[in-house]
């Protein structure tokens, strides 16, 4: 019986032990994406400040502050802007034509949690600058 509490005990311990190393705050990981995805972001949004970027499947996604507005701007391989998603605080916050038109549709009782704004380029190509694709 002794052998069996001892026994039961040490894969408990064991068990806590490795829970506890699985865990890993990779926060303080500073991720450094290539030169050129950095010059794209520096293109885009020029007045981006506490910039910190991570990888989210295929895309580099910087997680950066504009005009007190946190945004995710995301990237391709290839440094062309896919997107930058932007979440508000309220539906009041949408443009005019926007939250008119949900407040108009059969969707307006509905209780909205998250509002998220997605910009996307004009030119999926890449990014126009003085009327010139790159």
């Amino acid at each position: 019986m002794w052998r069996f509490k001892f026994s039961a005990w040490a894969v408990v311990l064991m068990m806590t032990a490795l829970s506890f190393g699985a865990c890993d705050n990779d926060d303080d990981d500073t991720f450094v994406p290539p030169s050129n995805i950095t010059e794209a972001l520096k293109q885009v949004y020029p007045a981006a400040q506490n910039v910190e970027w991570e990888m989210k499947g295929a895309y580099y996604v910087a997680d950066c502050w504009v005009s007190n507005d946190e945004l995710e701007v995301w990237f391709d391989a290839n440094a062309n802007w896919v997107m930058t998603e932007n979440e508000l605080n309220s539906i009041d916050q949408l443009v005019p034509s926007v939250y008119t038109a949900f407040m108009d549709s059969k969707y307006n009782a509905w209780v909205v949690t998250d509002v998220y704004v997605l910009t996307f380029p004009q030119n999926p190509d890449g990014i126009r600058d003085s009327g010139e694709a790159r």
